[in-house]
């Protein structure tokens, strides 16, 4: 009876954890989390792959948008670092350390002009 129940416990806990499993995998608040836990721990790469898929799932995920060009900016990858911006700035066009973090890729490259304007919206909107 011992073994019945065991396996019983262990079928209900295999079948929990695949809901559970199932159910996170498609929150893209569980992705952004992870994310910036990579983050936190230096681990751009895992935390790119991890904010992308939140994107992926939430295509209107503006702060998931902007921690995605973080994690690229902290890659060297500044030209998709801006693109990213761009896009949480589309959905949000005041979020002003999107446009300070915007300005860091910018200046990156070179682009002093377009990097000034964009510490210029930062600034307005609060950032400095």
């Amino acid at each position: 009876m011992d073994l019945i129940v065991s396996i019983a416990l262990i079928a209900l806990a295999t079948l929990l954890l695949a809901f559970v499993w199932k159910f996170m995998i498609k929150d893209p608040a569980f992705w952004m989390a992870a994310g910036i836990i990579f983050t936190d721990m230096n681990r751009y790469g895992k935390a790119h792959s991890c904010f992308e898929r939140a994107v992926k799932l939430q295509p209107t995920y503006f702060d998931a948008w902007s921690n995605k060009g973080l994690t690229l900016y902290k890659l060297g990858q500044y030209e998709e670092s801006i693109q990213s911006y761009d896009k949480a700035l589309d959905l949000n066009p005041i979020f002003g350390q999107g446009w300070y973090n915007k300005g860091l890729a910018l200046e990156k490259l070179g682009r002093a002009v377009e990097a000034e304007d964009a510490f210029q919206r930062a600034e307005d909107l609060g950032v400095k």
